[in-house]
Parts: C-alpha cells; sequence; structure tokens
C-alpha cells in the first residue's frame, strides 16, 4: 500500500480516520531552517472539522506534535515526524456498516484488494488522512517561502454551478479567508454558502472545484518527458479524496480555443527577463516551469456521505438499507441485541457473529436521534465475552456518543419470578444531564453492590457475579417471600440408568432451577417411575396422589421419606423429578402452567407445537 511521495522531498503519511492519530514522516527537509510551529498550527486549524455549519462537525483540535528531526526551533536535517492524534472519532456512526458496503465509499473496493478493512470510519482513504498533507505541506510552504520565495495559496472556486467572477493576477490569503467558504469573490461565496446550507438541509451534498496558485516559481523545474511538473502535481492532487479532474492552466476549456488564441506570447518583464503576456500555460510549458504562476484546478465530487436512505449490498451479497433519519423524535429507546453471539449457549462469536452486530445499529439510532435515555439489555455472559473487551467496546462506543451510563446483573427470581435467570442492564442518559441512581434495584440490603456507573476511562470495569444468600422479591399478587438465592440439591432419584439430571430433587425453600424442556425425564413420559412414600406420621407406605407433593430430601431411604402436604406443589422445577403427580407419575408443567407462572396469557404460545412452546418458555 503505497503511502508516501516525493523524491528530494518526500512526505510519508500514517494513519486512520478512528485510530489512535495520523501523521507525516517527512525526509529531505534541509538542516538549520527556523519552522515557525504556529505556521504549522495555523494551517491545521483552516483544515480542521467542525468550524463552520458548512463541514463536518466532528470536534477534532488538531494538534500538532512534532516527535523528531528538529531541535530548538530548528530543522536538523534528519526526517521530521509530525503526529496529530485522533480525539473525537465516532465508531458508533459506522459501526452499523461492518458487514455493508456504503455508496461511493472505497468499503468494497479494499475489501476486494486486501481481504480486510478498517471499517471505523473511512479508514487510509479518509478525508481525516489529510491532516498528516496538511502537517507536511505547512512545512514545505515555509521552506518554498523563506528559501525560495515563492507563496502558494488555494481557494474554493466553484460549488456546483455557482463560480468565482474574476479575480485578481494575485489572490491574497485575507481574500481568501474573508468567509466560511474560502471563496475570494465575496458575491459568489454568500451564493455558495446558500447552496451549502440548502442541500444540507435536504440530507444530501454538493461537489466543486479548488483552485491553487503558486506565485514566484523560477524557471526550469519538471522535465520533459514522465516527470512532466504538471503530471507530478496532477498524481499529488488526484491522490486527495473525492478528487475527479484536474485541470493545468486552460484545461479542458482550452479545448475550445484555437492555437492563435490559446497562444501565450513572450515578452521582456521589468527585471530584463522573460515572461508571458497570458497564462493559459498555467506557468507550465513542455513539462518544465517557466517562471509564470503555476495554476491548477481540482474537481471535487460531492461527498459520499449522505443523510438519506441509499440501498446496498452486504459481505454476504444481500440487498439491504438503513435510515435512522425516518424515526420519529423520542425520548427513550428500549432495546436488547440477540444473545446468542455472547450467552455461554451460543458459539459466542460476538461482533463477528450478525446477530452481535446488531447493537452498532442501535447506537447508529442513538447518534442521528439522541434520545435522552436508553435501556440495553442482555446475557450475563456478555460481561466476560473477549475477556470483557467485548462490554468495554460498547461503553467506548456509548461515551462516544455523549452518554453517561449505569448498570447492573439482575435476576428474575428477585421479582417474582420462581427462575434463575440472570441479564445485565445498561442504563444511559445523555452527558450533562442529571444523573439519577438506577442502580441497585429489587434486592435487598444484604446484596452487594454490583452496579457500575461510566466514569470517563475508567467505565468499563466488568464486575463480578452477584454474591448473597438471601434475596427479597414481590409475588405477582403482591406477596412478599424470601427465597435462598442458590439452588439446593437435595437429593436424587433413582433414574435407572438415565440421565441422572432428570433425577435430581431440590429443598424446597430454595430456588428451582431455570424451567427447561427436559420435563420428567423419560420416567415421566412413559410411566416407568412409581413414587412410594413413608407417611412421616404412620409405618408403612402410600402412593402419592394427583396434586400432592412429597419431600424427597432423602429420596432413597425407605424411612426417612415423607409427604410435604395435599395439594402444594414442590419448588418449580420442570427438569427435576419433585413436582406434583398426575396418575401417580412425575410429570412436568404444562405450558400453559409455565405461561401462568411467568405472568402470560394462557394463550401466549399457542398455534406450535410443545416443543417449541417449552422452547418459547424458557
Amino acid at each position: 500500500m503505497g503511502s508516501g511521495i516525493g523524491q528530494l522531498f518526500r512526505v510519508t503519511t500514517f494513519g486512520e480516520s478512528h485510530g489512535g492519530g495520523l501523521g507525516a514522516v517527512i525526509e529531505g527537509c534541509p538542516p538549520g531552517i527556523e519552522l515557525d510551529m504556529a505556521e504549522i498550527q495555523f494551517e491545521l486549524d483552516r483544515r480542521r472539522p467542525g468550524q463552520s455549519p458548512l463541514v463536518t462537525q466532528r470536534k477534532e483540535p488538531d494538534q500538532a506534535e512534532v516527535l523528531s528531526g528538529m531541535f530548538e526551533g530548528r530543522t536538523l536535517g534528519s526526517p521530521i515526524s509530525i503526529l496529530v492524534r485522533n480525539k473525537d472519532a465516532d465508531s458508533a456512526s459506522y459501526a452499523p456498516f461492518k458487514d455493508k458496503f456504503r455508496p461511493s465509499h472505497a468499503d468494497f473496493t479494499t475489501e476486494a484488494k486486501y481481504g480486510v478493512r478498517n471499517w471505523a470510519g473511512g479508514g487510509r482513504a479518509s478525508a481525516r488522512e489529510t491532516v498528516a498533507r496538511v502537517a507536511a505541506g505547512a512545512i514545505a510552504k515555509q521552506i518554498l517561502r523563506l528559501e525560495f520565495g515563492v507563496e502558494i495559496r488555494a481557494w474554493v472556486s466553484t460549488v456546483g454551478a455557482i463560480s468565482a467572477g474574476p479575480l485578481p493576477d494575485v489572490v491574497t490569503l485575507e481574500a481568501v479567508e474573508a468567509n466560511p467558504m474560502r471563496c475570494p469573490d465575496p458575491v459568489a461565496a454568500e451564493a455558495m454558502e446558500a447552496r451549502v446550507r440548502e442541500v444540507r438541509k435536504a440530507g444530501d451534498t454538493i461537489g466543486g472545484v479548488i483552485s491553487a496558485a503558486a506565485y514566484g516559481v523560477p524557471a526550469g523545474l519538471g522535465d520533459p518527458v514522465f516527470d512532466k511538473l504538471e503530471a507530478d502535481l496532477a498524481k499529488a492532487l488526484m491522490s486527495l479524496p473525492a478528487a475527479k479532474g484536474f485541470e493545468s492552466g486552460s484545461g479542458f476549456g482550452g479545448t475550445q480555443m484555437l492555437g492563435s488564441e490559446h497562444n501565450d506570447v513572450f515578452e521582456p518583464d521589468e527585471s530584463g527577463g522573460v515572461r508571458t503576456r497570458t497564462n493559459r500555460s498555467g506557468g507550465i510549458q513542455g513539462g518544465i516551469s517557466n517562471g509564470m504562476p503555476v495554476t491548477v484546478r481540482v474537481a471535487f465530487k460531492p461527498v459520499a456521505t449522505i443523510f438519506q436512505a441509499q440501498d446496498t449490498v452486504d459481505k454476504a451479497g444481500d440487498a439491504t438499507t438503513i435510515n435512522e433519519t425516518e424515526l420519529p423524535n423520542f425520548d427513550l429507546l428500549v432495546g436488547g441485541f440477540p444473545c446468542q453471539a455472547f450467552s455461554m449457549a451460543g458459539k459466542r462469536k460476538g461482533f463477528n457473529d450478525t446477530r452481535g452486530t446488531l447493537f452498532f445499529d442501535i447506537a447508529r439510532i442513538l447518534s442521528e436521534k439522541k434520545p435522552k435515555y436508553f435501556i440495553l439489555e442482555n446475557v450475563k455472559g456478555l460481561l466476560s465475552h473477549d475477556k470483557g473487551r467485548t462490554l468495554q467496546t460498547i461503553f467506548g462506543v456509548l461515551s462516544d456518543l455523549g452518554y453517561e451510563y449505569q448498570w447492573e446483573v439482575l435476576n428474575s427470581k428477585n421479582f417474582g419470578v420462581p427462575q434463575n435467570r440472570e441479564r445485565v442492564y445498561i442504563v444511559g442518559y445523555l452527558r450533562g444531564a442529571s444523573r439519577p441512581k438506577i442502580f441497585p434495584i429489587g434486592q435487598s440490603e444484604e446484596v452487594s453492590d454490583t452496579s457500575r456507573e461510566s466514569q470517563g476511562s475508567e467505565s468499563s470495569q466488568v464486575s463480578s457475579t452477584i454474591t448473597s444468600n438471601y434475596k427479597r422479591g414481590v409475588h405477582a399478587m403482591g406477596e412478599q417471600y424470601i427465597v435462598e438465592s442458590k439452588l439446593k440439591q437435595i437429593g436424587n432419584i433413582d433414574t435407572k440408568g438415565h440421565n441422572s439430571i432428570w433425577g435430581r430433587v431440590y429443598d424446597t425453600q430454595g430456588i428451582s432451577a431455570t424451567i427447561n424442556a427436559h420435563g420428567g425425564g423419560l420416567g415421566a413420559k412413559t410411566g416407568l417411575y412409581k413414587v412410594r412414600v413413608r407417611e412421616a406420621t404412620k409405618k408403612g407406605y402410600a402412593v402419592a396422589e394427583e396434586g400432592d407433593s412429597i419431600n424427597l430430601s432423602v429420596p432413597n431411604s425407605n424411612t426417612r421419606r415423607g409427604r410435604v402436604g395435599k395439594q402444594i406443589a414442590q419448588t418449580i422445577d420442570t427438569g427435576m423429578q419433585q413436582h406434583t403427580l398426575q396418575d401417580s407419575q412425575i410429570r412436568r408443567l404444562t405450558p400453559r402452567e409455565c405461561e401462568r407462572l411467568q405472568g402470560f396469557p394462557d394463550d401466549w404460545t399457542e398455534g406450535i407445537s410443545d416443543t417449541q412452546r417449552y422452547k418459547c418458555l424458557g
């Protein structure tokens, strides 16, 4: 990948738009030249984004750091290294396109060539790369002015169909800097600005032309064949992002003139030298400078990033589109993203799983609509995924979007549901707003505080699992109860060689395991198991009746088993062997019972097979 240009004075740039920073290494700078760092910073400030409503609103200070090649303000003759750090890289704006190709961007072509790309921003193809060129160019401009008396000026000459009028032979920096459009024609500049605002309001972009001139260039620079001066300039300027056309002198307009009209007639100048009466050649003839101002024009297409829906394809070749700007404004976003990408029960591919990238679609909506608050939910496995780096990425994106946040692992067992189901909840609010205390909730005082709040660079510390012996919950009917937080296995029914999990027995005072589709095991389905219960108050055995619950704290004992109560259910657990009895057989909960226990309507999962209903019910 070529990242350098030049021979005697060679510039190599490095960095990506959303990496740690960008910079340049300049070789060939003569020693002993006193460089003005303020002038370098001035040029960077001119390029800096966010300085007017007409440009990208990314907020970057673009402070130059000289790492080598200078001492006490003078060049050493060794390579000069300049670094500009990124401070406002909003990767969330690009994350939804991780697997999608943005129209007229370099996404597809970069991936086609290299097989990999930095999807956060435009990578090396981003206009952000030009910050390194500006830093190097600021040094080159000083050397040319101090050593050779050459002054270089550039300005906006066309926006869409609006062009600047006739300009003086020498365009001054003051004229260029007199308005945000940087057009030295104030009348045209006003019209250009109005047009840009009009296009921007429609969510679109517009192209234009930059004109440049180098005054004081001596005759004799360049070669007549492959190293023509305009050829070198064309390569340098056409390497700028979005550049689509280059003209030297009269350019394409010269094709509409006769030779007698186009020729630049020579005449003597005031100092006894030679000059041309006109400058349609743009200061270059036969590839070599002739001493007149070198003039060029570069055409730039409209910026490809627009704020309208666009059709595209993803890496799999499927047609897709994203257009969050059509959403109405709202104050609260509540969302989750598929847990399979992060769950212990899944393949844990994280953001490499297309389902996992749904978070970035949520982030893009947050970026576009800026709701005051959001609530996100996912499995507890998100905390440990990729050794915590996935969670750090999520927190970093939220912070980049301007949100503070709090998070905590919550367990359904603390909210009246007889299940051990843990989920992580992230609650966020726009930075600068009030900071409500959200967590902890739904826990007794004995619960250790696992909530976390965003705190700058330390905002993504991952907590450990909630630890406590007891939790307080509230039943759906309003009754309060206390249950032990951990599953407490007290025995195991002999499953006659079948899966021993089917026979586990849990204490009635403990919480049940997660409801699952194992049912009562093989015995529950076939009637293999018959349960004889020794009554606690009399000798002999009795068969538990339908609707009864039984105490199996010592399940294999002939003397220490006993009925718990008539028509009283044991701890709810569909995969174990201690439930209510039907026809003297241990059975699993029906789908309707699962629905009722979790607060759903009786017909919530009707219309599909029981196997699928059990899956839907956890």
